[in-house]
């Protein structure tokens, strides 16, 4: 049965050309197809064979869409780390601006668990199939995971704001300027508290600590350090020192 899988896999290999014409007449379909074969394969327990294959055509043939995918999707799920070979398939139909099968790549990695390149890249394929709010939910994922993107965290606190959800605003914004901070990206931080206090007219306490000018320590009282932001009249502090 193993021999019958890697037979089919290497008539497919050998077939394969690599023209931009054949690239350009890709569907989702023809993945589809692999998927079937990959399916037949994990049962066969023909995996090993199949990517010692795919790796051996991959060394002389590097952007082979057959061997690049299954050799790809093999590795994922098998959790070996290297996703290179599925990243350079992505980029592949990214150049060549087939969107359809840049969504349908990345949901297959994404079926493997969350994938920063994955996601980023098909909240890209939504924005240029103009399907914005698709991409929007996409990028509150890829936060999630991506833990130092302030700018995506920005731009959807931006996106809330417009669509006037104050409170979902500020839970991004909030986001953005924790991470803003620890890059000590400065004029961003500015730009951003700027937006919150002054474009939401948030309340806000300016609190001098002590050591600073001519603030002193007073007894009983622990400088501040973070104040929370929310849309009450009163913040709370967060963080003490």
């Amino acid at each position: 049965m193993s021999e019958d899988v890697t037979g089919k896999l290497n008539q497919l290999l050998n077939e394969e050309k690599w023209t931009r014409a054949t690239l350009s007449a890709y569907t989702a379909n023809n993945f589809r197809e692999l998927d079937q074969l990959l399916e037949t394969g994990r049962g066969a327990d023909a995996e090993a064979e199949m990517l010692e294959v795919c790796e051996a055509h991959l060394e002389h043939a590097g952007n082979s869409i057959v061997a690049l995918y299954v050799s790809g999707l093999i590795s994922l799920s098998r959790r070996i780390v290297d996703d290179s070979n599925l990243i350079i398939l992505v980029n592949i139909f990214v150049d060549n601006t087939k969107w359809n099968i840049v969504e349908y790549l990345c949901e297959r990695i994404l079926e493997y668990g969350e994938n920063k390149f994955a996601l980023r890249t098909l909240a890209d394929s939504y924005v240029s199939k103009d399907e914005a709010e698709k991409s929007f939910h996409v990028l509150e994922r890829l936060i999630k995971v991506d833990l130092e993107d302030a700018d995506t965290a920005k731009a959807l606190a931006d996106h809330r704001l417009a669509a006037d959800d104050i409170d979902g605003a500020l839970e991004y914004y909030k986001k953005a300027l924790h991470r803003y901070i620890n890059r000590r990206s400065y004029t961003h931080i500015k730009d951003t508290w700027d937006t919150v206090i002054v474009g939401l007219g948030v309340p806000a306490l300016a609190v001098d600590l002590p050591g600073h000018g001519r603030s002193a320590w007073r007894e009983g009282r622990m400088p501040v350090i973070a104040i929370r932001m929310a849309r009450t009249k009163e913040p709370e502090t967060v963080g003490t020192h």
